[in-house]
């Protein structure tokens, strides 16, 4: 193990690292206390056959290596709704907490001004293909008259209506009908209802034709005016409507009109029809993109979530906010251990605040660059978890397990058992009274145990992993081999752990 995997990962909160001198401290500290556990658990299972060695047998078994490190629990998604711009909120059908599925309905909103387009140009596609649909006719030819003179009655039908429509637009202006000083009574914006007053000027009162919305005021409170001067105007969305729905069928009338004159020939009728089809393609096409963005007003989720937050106080210009219930969290990886992660890689995940509960996470991604600290660099290695419960809330510590190498049906000797002469590996075995040195490879070390092989090395023998320094040699040991590293996790730090043996 490399000097990075005893010292751990550094925590990805910010934190003081510790001096040299106390990290020094810290690890003789925590060899000695895993020497002495290690002493004891094998000499109440093992005791030895001499009082000169402590000694544990040879097994065949796993040896598996892992990195363990914390982060923070976050949605992998979030998407939050906002008011539409001149819209308003109509419904809001989930609440805070709520589980929602893909393409749920979140919140709905309407827009006047939208809506009237729409209707306009519901009116002028419903114009248009009436007039195609003329010209389609095969009586069309010897009925050109008739059709001219129904275009013609049409036409002043729709241009009458016009004409009311404005003249009732123009009467939603209040003007005044002397001069003198005016007082308002209201402002730009603001709702009245019919009869309301708007404005005084002297003792003459100037009230609301209608019920809706100031839509302007053309004064000043206090302003002196002459006859005849507008005061204000009331908005009235539905009689625009009207007005704009009722010019539409005036122009498509007089379109008729004019094919109905031109019809006196097969090549004026094919012209006259191929200029219906074209308008009818050019109001479908109006009348589809006016739809799509009408439905684009509602708000749908675009993943399976939950409602973290809904409100229809209208202080705030989000309405709707969803987390998904898929998680990640980020943890740091130091260089020494990246070669043995990679995207796809199966990692287990617990929760602190969940123990006992288990989850499965893949690597997701890996940063291309590294953050440098306490002598090691290490990269963020992002981690996915799926159908994580929803009481996963924001910002959970998780804890974060990756397999990095393991090795099965081998040898497995305590790590305490290895020792190294002129370079070569090896164990000391104790048949009897005898003491006889095998080497070995090392195929793998964990923090407590190795994997080797060796011809000379079988399941059942018992190798040395420490001797008695005095008589009271159950106190006072002086462990052989290579010194007993420490390992496992903490939290807000990256740290190097092992699979049982």
């Amino acid at each position: 193990m490399s000097t990075s995997d005893a010292m751990g990962m550094p925590e990805p909160r910010a934190r003081r690292g510790l001096a040299m001198p106390r990290v020094v401290a810290l690890a003789g500290g925590t060899t000695i206390v895993l020497a002495g556990l290690v002493y004891a658990v094998v000499a109440a299972g093992h005791p030895p056959t001499t009082g000169k060695y402590l000694t544990a047998p040879v097994r065949r078994g796993s040896v598996s290596l892992t990195y363990q490190a914390t982060g923070d629990l976050v949605p992998a998604q979030t998407d939050a709704v906002d008011m539409p711009p001149n819209a308003s909120l109509t419904s809001l059908p989930v609440h805070d907490g709520q589980l929602v599925s893909s393409g749920q309905v979140l919140a709905t909103f309407s827009d006047p001004t939208l809506a009237a387009k729409l209707a306009a140009a519901e009116a002028s596609l419903l114009t248009a293909e009436d007039q195609l649909a003329a010209l389609q006719s095969p009586t069309h030819t010897a009925a050109a008259s008739s059709a001219l003179q129904v275009a013609q009655a049409s036409l002043a039908v729709a241009s009458a209506a016009v004409a009311s429509d404005q003249a009732a637009v123009n009467a939603l202006t209040v003007t005044s009908t002397a001069a003198g000083p005016v007082t308002l009574l209201v402002s730009a914006g603001q709702a009245v209802a019919a009869g309301q007053p708007l404005a005084t000027e002297g003792r003459t009162t100037y009230t609301s034709p209608v019920a809706g919305t100031v839509g302007s005021v053309h004064v000043s409170s206090g302003a002196q005016v002459r006859a005849g001067q507008p005061i204000a105007t009331i908005s009235d969305p539905s009689l625009l409507a009207k007005l704009a729905a009722d010019q539409a069928s005036v122009v498509q009338d007089r379109v008729a009109v004019a094919s109905a004159e031109a019809a006196d020939g097969s090549a004026s009728q094919a012209a006259a029809l191929a200029e219906a089809e074209a308008t009818v393609s050019a109001d479908q096409n109006s009348v589809a993109s006016l739809r799509q963005a009408v439905a684009a007003l509602d708000a749908t989720a675009p993943f399976p979530g939950e409602v973290v937050f809904a409100s229809s106080s209208g202080s705030t210009a989000k309405v709707v906010a969803v987390d998904s219930l898929d998680r990640q969290v980020t943890v740091p990886v130091p260089e020494t251990e990246l070669p043995s992660v990679h995207a796809g890689q199966t990692v287990a995940v617990t929760l602190p605040a969940y123990p006992g509960q288990k989850f499965s996470g893949s690597v997701e991604s890996v940063a291309p660059v590294g953050t440098y600290a306490n002598g090691v660099s290490s990269f963020a290695v992002q981690v996915a978890v799926a159908n994580m419960p929803h009481v996963a809330y924001y910002g959970l510590s998780a804890n974060v397990t990756i397999g990095l190498k393991s090795v099965h049906g081998q040898l497995v000797v305590p790590l305490a058992a290895l020792m190294t002469r002129r370079g070569h590996t090896a164990v000391r075995v104790l048949q009897g009274s005898q003491v006889t040195v095998v080497p070995v490879k090392v195929l793998l070390e964990s923090t407590a145990a190795a994997a080797v092989a060796s011809p000379h090395l079988s399941v059942g023998a018992r190798v040395i992993i420490a001797q008695p320094t005095s008589a009271a040699g159950a106190k006072k040991l002086r462990t052989k081999g290579r010194t007993v590293r420490g390992g496992g996790a903490r939290k807000g730090h990256g740290g190097r752990g092992a699979g049982k043996p």
